[in-house]
């Protein structure tokens, strides 16, 4: 199926020069059931065009009125999907930003193999530990780091959230 959506989207962008696809990873990537695969690059980038991230005006939204965004995801934090939302939120909210853009992700090593990637993973004490790296940079003299520990250590040598006390197991 997706190869013939894949060639009834070429024969018109091929039938009529004003045809243009536009969407989220459509482009170079193929999009998720890879149905535009190869079009960008028969058609260009002028034809066939990624759009910005769909969710970017409800994030811009969030942090114009909180201040403040972590971002989590599976990949490392550089260079990815994360990196470049963070990017957006500084042009767009730098000023409404009172705390830096946290981000959460895999470690910054080679994908692990399957049976143990839930290490590399950010879990539930990564993820509570870089909302509070969000929430309590206010200034002052505190000093921003991103390789800053949390002031407040989890897991198995410190104590767990207290919201989430007794759900662990």
């Amino acid at each position: 199926m997706a190869a013939a959506i894949n060639r009834g989207l070429r024969k018109a962008l091929e039938d009529d020069p004003r045809v243009v696809l536009f969407g989220e990873d459509i482009g170079a990537l193929g999009g998720v059931f890879r149905i535009t695969d190869g079009l960008q690059k028969d058609f260009g980038d002028q034809r066939v065009i990624d759009a910005p991230l769909v969710e970017a005006g409800i994030v811009v939204t969030s942090v114009r009125k909180t201040g403040r965004l972590v971002i989590v995801h599976e990949a490392p934090t550089s260079f990815g999907e994360g990196a470049e939302i963070a990017a957006r939120v500084g042009e767009k909210c730098f000023y409404d930003l009172e705390a830096p853009v946290i981000r959460v992700g895999g470690f910054h090593t080679p994908y692990p193999a399957s049976r143990s990637e839930h290490h590399d993973l950010p879990d539930v004490d990564r993820i509570l530990d870089g909302i509070d790296r969000a929430l309590e940079y206010g200034g002052g003299d505190h000093e921003y780091s991103p390789v800053q520990a949390p002031r407040r250590r989890r897991g198995p040598h410190g104590r767990g959230h207290p919201d989430l006390e007794g759900r662990r197991r």
